[in-house]
């Protein structure tokens, strides 16, 4: 049987949407101004309490970190699967994974066959899962934008890969529609999607024709899951119903993420209360900034400390908020996000110590 060529496509379905281009681009924001500021550091044009050749590394690290972040911004932008007439086709900055509609052997929810692993990391950030997951069916290629409990899966006899359609009813269904038509080829009396049987076998693991949902019982915590009309073979969300999941206190929810945002917090105002307890003593000049032999090249006045506690609040803040708009995707990155404010401040701290003392 002839392949279709792999421009010649009938189909092309974008991944679905997701954070992860916004956090790609945050990070490379912050990137190119801790790299922008470490430069400007190096340059005397402003001072930090840090040894020079610290800040050199962190100028290094901070550009190779921004532009990797670009490159993988790019890659989060093309990610997108293409069915031509026997072949789908998953893309992923500039790289192709042409599978073989003939050798499927299994397409249906990723969460019925592979293992969840609440709390662990997947490259590369919530809202963009691209890499090798080891399960116990073998290597599963992840190209995807959604985690696992919302990813489609497609298997042959030696390749399994998760991916997230924007409409994973209708890809199915378009997916049953190329292989019936092969099929119909075929005398060897291979398996087939008989018409609907796809969109029944996603409303069974509890998914919505836009996008799935965490199915009855899966729910953490017992939750119920939101109203559903039942369309055809398949459900469509009852319009309305519930509540936004940036409007949800996921976050204050979590023991690990209260906690490491109580530290964050209780750091930040013990630093404010410790400033304030030794401000009087604080001699009228003090050293703000060393060259690389340990000497002194900037002095400053007991004000300038303030800038401190300022910083790292805005820090706190800012990770927050992050934190709280990631965690219904992954748990994990929220908890490292504010697990890192912990390390900001701590870092601060010992700035704070140094430039006192």
């Amino acid at each position: 049987m002839s392949r279709t060529p792999v421009d010649a496509t009938l189909g092309r379905w974008r991944a679905a949407a997701s954070p992860g281009g916004l956090i790609g681009i945050l990070i490379i924001i912050l990137s190119v101004l801790g790299a922008g500021g470490a430069i400007l550091v190096l340059a005397g044009v402003a001072s930090v309490p840090l040894p020079t050749p610290v800040i050199g590394v962190a100028a290094v690290l901070f550009t190779v970190v921004a532009v990797g972040a670009a490159y993988l911004v790019y890659g989060y932008t093309t990610i997108g699967y293409a069915f031509g007439d026997d072949v789908l086709e998953i893309r992923w900055a500039g790289r192709r994974y042409p599978i073989d509609l003939a050798s499927v052997t299994y397409i249906g929810p990723a969460i019925e066959v592979l293992e969840e692993r609440p709390g662990r990391w997947q490259r590369f950030w919530p809202g963009y899962y691209v890499g090798v997951r080891q399960e116990k069916v073998g290597p599963v290629r992840v190209v995807a934008t959604l985690p696992l409990r919302r990813q489609l899966l497609i298997s042959t006899d030696t390749e399994h890969f998760a991916i997230s359609p924007e409409r994973p009813v209708l890809f199915v269904e378009e997916y049953g529609r190329l292989r019936r038509a092969l099929d119909a080829q075929r005398t060897d009396g291979f398996p087939t999607v008989a018409p609907g049987q796809g969109a029944q076998r996603l409303a069974e693991a509890g998914w919505t024709m836009q996008y799935p949902v965490i199915a009855p019982g899966r729910g953490p915590r017992g939750e119920q899951p939101e109203a559903a009309s039942a369309t055809g073979s398949y459900q469509i969300a009852a319009p309305g119903r519930g509540v936004s999941p940036l409007l949800r206190p996921v976050l204050l929810a979590d023991r690990v993420a209260r906690l490491f945002l109580a530290m964050a917090i209780l750091l930040n105002l013990l630093m404010v209360g410790y400033i304030l307890l030794k401000y009087d003593s604080i001699p009228q000049s003090i050293t703000l900034h060393w060259n690389v032999n340990g000497l002194p090249d900037r002095i400053g006045s007991p004000r300038e400390i303030w800038t401190l506690p300022l910083i790292t609040g805005l820090v706190t803040l800012a990770n927050f908020g992050l934190a709280w708009s990631i965690v219904t995707f992954d748990r994990f990155a929220a908890r490292f996000l504010l697990g890192g404010t912990c390390l900001v401040q701590l870092g601060a701290w010992v700035a704070l110590i140094t430039l006192i003392s």
